[in-house]
This record gives C-alpha cells, structure tokens and sequence, in this order.
C-alpha cells in the first residue's frame, strides 16, 4: 500500500512543503517526528502532534505543534512553537494540503507547553449557530490564547488552493502574565514592574461583530479590540489575611475587592472605631447592601521600608467605581485613605487597618477611564 507524506525542505528562509511518494506498509500513521526532527534535527522539534477534524470534513486532520531556534544543538526548553495542519484529500492522486497557523508578525504559539481543543466559542457570519474554533493555549513565562477559524470558499478542494480560498483564519491572539476564559470573555492579567503587592492589570475582552468573519477578538487593521474592562486586581486570588501583611496597600485593595462577595472580610479592615459605620462609610455613592462589586482603576501609594516597619500612619490613593447588584455602573471616585497599625497583642503583631477616609472626590472629564467613558457613561 502506498501513502503520501509530506516532507519539509527549505528554501532560504522559507519552509515550502513537498510531496514525497513512498512505501509504507505497516502503519497508516505519518511519521510526522521523523520528518521534522530526522531531517532537520537542528532546526525543528515536534512538541505535539494531535487529531482534530479542523474543517468540519467528518475526517481528522493532523494538528502538528515544533519547536524552532533552539539554543543549542538539541536544546529546546523554552524556544518558540508554531502551528501547522496537514490534511488528506481523496483525490486522484490523493493529496496532503499544509495549512500553516497564522499569528500576528509571524509570532509563536507558546514558548512552553501547548494544548488544543475544538470549540463552539465565536458565531461566523451568515449562519445563526456557532461553529467550532481551533482554540490554542500556550503556557510559559507568558500564556498565550489564540483563536482559529477554518475557512474554504472553494467548491472542488482537489484545485489548486488560491490566496484566501482555503485555510485559518486568525480570530484572536492574547498574551500576558496569566489568561483565563469564561465562554467568548477573555481575561488577561499583567504584573507591572516593581509591584509588591501582587497586583496587576487586569483586562476583560468581548468578541465584536464582523460583517465578513462573524465575531471576532480582531479589528479590521488586525489590532486586538480595547478591552471592554481595565482594572487592577490581584494576579491570583484575594490574600487570606492581607492585614498581616508588611504592605498597606495590599489592605486597601483587598477591601475594595471584597465588597459584594465577602462584606464581612471588608469590614474587617476598618478600625474597630469605624466598623460600626461600614454600611455608608466606604467613600461609594451607594451603600455596600447595594454594593454588586467594586472596580479599582488605579491605586497609588509611596513605600517606606522604615516606616512600615515601625507601623507609622501611612496614605493610600485609590480610584474606584462601584457596580451594584444590577449591573449599573456609578462614576469613578478618588478616595484617599489613612492606614493605622494596630498592635496585636497574642501574637505580638500589628496590623494595618484603615482608620480615616481622608477625602472623596470626583474625577475630571481628563481623568475618566477611557474604557469607562466609551462604555456610554457611568451611573450617577
């Protein structure tokens, strides 16, 4: 029996697939690490290779994920990975079509491990369901999130492909510190230089609409779409108990976060003199029983090392914006904090609370967000 395997050769800097015909009697597997590494040990390494029916054909294509600009002869930890998909046609011959994935700026997929998956996450044009994505995720020092769309506008796929007849279409391509998902919303976080409290920028994203593609995470000039949210939240999760913590930012952040999901860990940060008052006395235009969540835009502070330590007052700045339960969004305010260390006497200790809203104002029109002041304005 004989199969068709494509086999890589170079040309330049280019990769150009061709055909090589040969006898293969055992397997019906294409030997697809042979080929890269065999033949190019020094230039690729297959990291992995899956099955997936990118097309929608009812038959499964191979999804093959290499390695490229190793360091050294056979050292690959950490290099780049691209993407390419091979397909089988029955035609007369039978044909291997190579479909490579495309990323902005020839850009990588992962510079650490890699999965992929089929999912039913953005709607293409003219038709009234989803269709499956080619979703690739890259781990690393940075995580990467891309989103593919196969698309064929041909009506024999045994012809020559043209330009833009058959192939993927880049729907969207995230990098940053950490990715999470929840269907079609992307969440990214950055940690920024020099932040000691753990915190970071984070920024939800939304698919738009597009005429000719259906949703999409892209612009028409390729760029990724503004977030719809830009705020600044912890890289991981809520500190158990920030109070301890030798920084009195990570306090007043952590209050803000808690509002709505955790009041009683909030009001836990108030001094004992101001606890009583929590309701009304978290400087929000709306009480915290109305409270849904609360946003944090920026949060500003100066570090002392030797006044921290001796517990002395210290100020913290921070923007807000309150969300109440129905999702109405009220103005951006600047709340300027006092922060006092109190002693702990079983465990030797002291922590920071806040013990004085120094000051509540709003902002100029300058000083609004810009995702705040495109999203049609914020409540009163």
């Amino acid at each position: 029996m004989i199969f068709l395997v494509l086999v890589t050769i170079l040309a330049g800097c280019r990769q150009r697939p061709a055909l090589a015909i040969f006898e293969q009697k055992t397997s019906s597997a294409i030997p697809f690490r042979e080929i890269f590494e065999d033949r190019t040990s020094d230039r690729f390494h297959v990291e992995k290779m899956v099955r997936l029916d990118v097309d929608s054909d009812g038959a499964d294509e191979w999804v093959v994920f290499y390695r490229f600009d190793p360091y050294e002869t056979s050292q690959w930890a950490n290099t780049p990975v691209h993407g390419i998909v091979y397909d089988a046609l029955v035609c007369d011959p039978p044909v291997i079509r190579e479909y490579k994935l495309p990323t902005p700026a020839n850009d990588y997929l992962s510079e650490g491990g890699i999965s992929v998956t089929l999912e039913e996450v953005l709607k293409e044009a003219g038709k009234s369901g989803a269709v499956p994505e080619l979703v690739v995720f890259g781990g690393g020092e940075a995580q990467t999130l891309t989103f593919y769309r196969f698309l064929d506008n041909r009506t024999n796929f045994c012809q020559p492909v043209e330009p833009g007849q058959r192939g993927f279409v880049l729907l969207g391509f995230f990098r940053a510190t950490a990715i999470s998902r929840n269907g079609a919303t992307v969440i990214t976080k950055d940690r920024t230089v020099f932040e000691r409290s753990q915190l970071s920028i984070k920024k939800t994203y939304q698919p738009r609409e597009d005429p000719s593609v259906g949703q999409t995470y892209l612009q028409a000039n390729g760029r990724l779409v503004p977030p719809s949210e830009q705020t600044v939240d912890f890289r991981f999760d809520l500190p158990q108990d920030p109070r301890d913590s030798p920084y009195p930012e990570k306090s007043v952040a952590t209050f803000y976060l808690a509002l709505g999901s955790q009041n009683s860990k909030a009001r836990s940060f108030l001094t004992d003199e101001l606890q009583p008052g929590f309701e009304t006395g978290t400087g929000l235009p709306i009480p915290v029983s109305q409270v849904g969540r609360v946003l944090i835009y920026s949060l500003s502070y100066t570090p002392d090392v030797n006044a921290e330590r001796r517990r002395e007052d210290r100020y913290v700045e921070v923007v807000v914006a309150a969300v109440d339960k129905g999702g109405t969004l009220y103005a951006p305010r600047r709340l300027k904090w006092r922060l006092v260390g109190v002693p702990i006497p079983e465990r030797q200790d002291c922590e920071w609370r806040m013990a004085e809203l120094v000051s509540v104002s709003a902002l100029g029109p300058s000083e609004v967000p810009p995702v705040l002041a495109s999203a049609g304005g914020p409540g009163s």
